[in-house]
């Protein structure tokens, strides 16, 4: 054997070469199907316009990014210490859960006023500035979970943390720079 070896050192070596490629590529094949085929929900959050009434509107929309399909329910909303704000009624009285998300059709897009969740805050004594993460509830108990945003409860905007963090330093400095020290 290895007499064999020494003779033909360079196929030797093109054969284990070619071993570790495949068993590298057919690895990669295995992560990628697994990775393809979890479920996969992405959580967003933004401000809309209702059209014909132009209310200003907070909409989270699921999106099922996966292969695999599976049901989701309402998207409730995580304060500050670990309280949640289970939003009343949506603005769109057409959107039924739970929701079926299959992989290619349409996002489950669920739209409420924003009056009435800085009413409800302001009740529950929130002001300014109150961050918060929209949550999808799923099958499982699985929750999918949007990046974490700011809702600023006197004009009503959705800010990214990073915009709010600027804002505040913003804000501080043109306070400090208009206060005589």
């Amino acid at each position: 054997m290895l007499f064999f070896i020494a003779e033909n050192t360079n196929t030797f070596y093109i054969a284990v070469y070619g071993a570790i490629l495949s068993t590298i590529t057919v690895g990669a094949f295995i992560y990628s199907y697994y990775l393809n085929s979890r479920i996969r929900i992405r959580v967003t959050v933004s401000n809309t316009i209702a059209i014909p009434e132009g209310t200003n509107l907070i909409e989270v929309r699921a999106s099922n990014i996966g292969m695999r399909a599976t049901s989701i329910d309402a998207p409730i909303f995580m304060l500050p210490h670990n309280r949640q704000l289970n939003p009343a009624t949506p603005h769109d009285q057409s959107v039924r859960v739970p929701y079926e998300l299959c992989a290619g059709k349409p996002d489950f897009i669920v739209r409420h006023t924003i009056e009435s969740l800085t009413s409800r805050l302001k009740k529950e004594e929130y002001s300014g500035l109150v961050p918060f993460t929209a949550i999808v509830p799923g099958t499982g108990g699985n929750r999918y979970k949007s990046k974490k945003m700011v809702l600023d409860l006197n004009s009503g905007l959705i800010l990214t943390i990073s915009l709010s963090a600027r804002l505040k330093r913003m804000l501080r400095r043109t306070y400090h720079a208009a206060t005589p020290y």
